[in-house]
Order: structure tokens, then C-alpha cells, then sequence
């Protein structure tokens, strides 16, 4: 399967061997110039139609094949059953024997191959002049592909440097466009730049003449609040005042009668307390009661000191009150 899946895709270049005849009496000779093949690269038969196929194939190259097809009539008189090939040399040889009559002497094999030999003889000259003059025409062939190579060669670089200079001009062509678009949007976005620094300082201006109108206002609504609040600080100051003289008049008053009560009520218990002081320093004559004297004199300066500091802080706690 794979075989045949590579024989599909081969590259086959056909060719016409050369071909000769060699008539005798009592066979003729077909010899094909097959240089380059090998014996099982070669087939020959007999067709139906009585016709005689040779074929063969052999490979030139990676995937180059070299293949013929030649059919050539059997004359009636010929053996069928008695053609023979044989291959020698790179010529193909085959024998048709011709049906003889009973008088004729039928030719021996060594008669054969002697005469395959002859003609192979003849065919090997005229081979070698048929291979001279096909090396001829290769070297002629040759050379036409040479000078045909170079001239495609040439018109090849031709083109190139046709390709190239139309490359080099498109190429400066769009440079020239894109630098003239970048320049456009460059102007375009300095003068948009421009709008809207201009726009940006009118707003900037309007803002701030609106603040300066915001606190020009702000202040002369302050000073007039200031003011307003700074007459009826006044007014209220004054009532202060007036309440103040009336609080201060109050408690000079109430100062002069707390004190004259206090006269009254401390002088006369003072007193008492000298009175009682004196009866007791006479009793402290008596050595007896000495000390009991000295105690109870004690306690009444105790609580003579004490009263005092009541009555003070009573006098002080009125003057401070409102």
C-alpha cells in the first residue's frame, strides 16, 4: 500500500529508446538502446492483440523516475511462442522467430546466439554513435540552460531592483504623509491648548472677582454684626453697672448692720466672760482648785475663740453673696 501511495506522487519524465531492426531468414531482431536500466527494470510481453509491450522504469533522482512504453507489431509469420529477450549491456534484444516450413533446416541455439552476438556487435557501434551524439546534444542542451539561467538570473536581480527603488518611494511617500498628519495634530493641540488656557484663566478670573464680591460682603455683614452687637454690649454694660452700684450700696447696708448686730450680741457676752474670768482668777487664790480653774478657763477661751470664728465667717459668707 505504501508502495503505490509513493508511485502516485513520483515525477516520471517519459522518453523514446531507440530502436533498430535486424531482418533475417529466419527471424528478426528488435534491439532497444536501454542504457541506465537494469534486467528487472525491464518487462516484455505478448498482448492479446497480438502486439509486442515493452516497458520499464528506473530512478534518476530523489523522486525522479525515467519510464518508456513501446508497443510493436508481430508480423504474421512469426513464432509467438517462441520470441525470446535477453538483455546485455544496456541493449534489449529480442527475437522473433519466423514459423518455417518443414524443407528449411530450423537454426540451432548456438546459431542464435552467434547471431544475437553479430547483431549485438552492430548495434554496439551504432549504440556508441548514438551516445556520442546524445552527449553532444546534453552539452548543447547544457549549455543552452546555462545561458538561459544567467539571462533569468539577470532578469531576476532586474526585477529585484525594480521591487526595491517602488519599496525605497512607497516608503518615503508614507514618512512624508505621517509627518505631515503628526504636524497637523500638533497644530491642532496647540490651539485647543491655547482655548482652554484661555477658557481655564477667564473661569480662574470670574471665580475669584466672585469671591472677593463673597468676602467684601461677608466682611460688611461681620462689621455690621459687629457693630449692632457692640451697642447692646454697651447698653448691657450699663445695666451691669447699675446693678452692681445697687449691689455694692446693698452690702455697704447690710456690712454696717451685720456689724452693729454683732456689737450687740458678742460685747455684752464678753463682758459676761470678763466678769466670770475675774471671779474665777480671784478663786485661783485657792490652791485646791487650781487646776480645775485653769481647766475651765481653757474651755471657755475655746469656745469663745470658736463663737468668734462662727460669727466672722457668717458676716463674710453674706458680703459675698449677691
Amino acid at each position: 500500500m505504501e508502495t503505490k501511495l509513493k508511485a502516485l506522487f513520483r515525477d516520471y519524465e517519459d522518453f523514446e529508446p531507440t530502436t533498430e531492426w535486424a531482418r533475417e531468414e529466419g527471424s528478426d531482431y528488435v534491439l532497444l538502446d536501454l542504457q541506465g536500466f537494469k534486467k528487472e527494470q525491464i518487462r516484455v510481453q505478448v498482448t492479446l492483440s497480438g502486439k509486442l509491450k515493452i516497458t520499464g522504469e528506473c530512478q534518476i533522482g530523489d523522486n525522479k523516475w525515467r519510464r518508456f512504453q513501446k508497443e510493436i507489431p508481430i508480423s504474421p509469420d512469426c513464432d509467438k511462442n517462441g520470441i525470446t529477450a535477453k538483455f546485455e549491456n544496456g541493449i534489449l534484444y529480442v527475437m522473433q522467430p519466423k514459423i518455417r516450413s518443414p524443407p528449411k533446416q530450423t537454426p540451432t541455439a548456438q546459431d542464435k546466439e552467434n547471431k544475437l552476438t553479430e547483431i549485438g556487435t552492430k548495434v554496439s557501434d551504432t549504440t556508441k554513435e548514438a551516445k556520442a551524439a546524445l552527449e553532444k546534444n546534453l552539452a548543447v542542451k547544457k549549455d543552452d540552460v546555462s545561458n538561459t539561467t544567467k539571462e533569468n538570473r539577470l532578469a531576476l536581480e532586474k526585477n529585484l531592483e525594480e521591487k526595491r527603488r517602488d519599496v525605497s518611494d512607497t516608503t518615503k511617500q508614507v514618512k512624508a504623509d505621517t509627518e505631515k498628519n503628526l504636524a497637523e495634530k500638533k497644530r491642532d493641540v496647540s490651539e485647543k491648548m491655547k482655548e482652554t488656557k484661555m477658557d481655564t484663566e477667564k473661569n480662574l478670573a470670574e471665580k475669584k472677582r466672585n469671591a472677593y464680591e463673597t468676602v467684601n460682603e461677608t466682611k460688611t455683614a461681620i462689621e455690621k454684626s459687629l457693630a449692632e452687637k457692640k451697642s447692646e454690649g454697651s447698653a448691657d454694660v450699663e445695666k451691669m453697672k447699675g446693678k452692681m452700684g445697687e449691689k455694692r450700696e446693698g452690702l455697704r447696708k447690710s456690712g454696717e448692720s451685720t456689724l452693729e448686730s454683732y456689737k450687740k450680741a458678742v460685747v455684752p457676752r464678753v463682758e459676761n466672760y470678763k466678769q466670770v474670768a475675774g471671779r474665777l482668777g480671784a478663786q485661783l487664790k485657792e490652791p485646791r482648785r487650781l487646776m480645775y480653774v485653769a481647766v475651765a478657763v481653757g474651755v471657755l477661751a475655746l469656745g469663745l475663740g470658736m463663737y468668734i470664728a462662727h460669727i466672722f465667717k457668717s458676716c463674710q459668707r453674706e458680703k459675698q453673696s449677691p
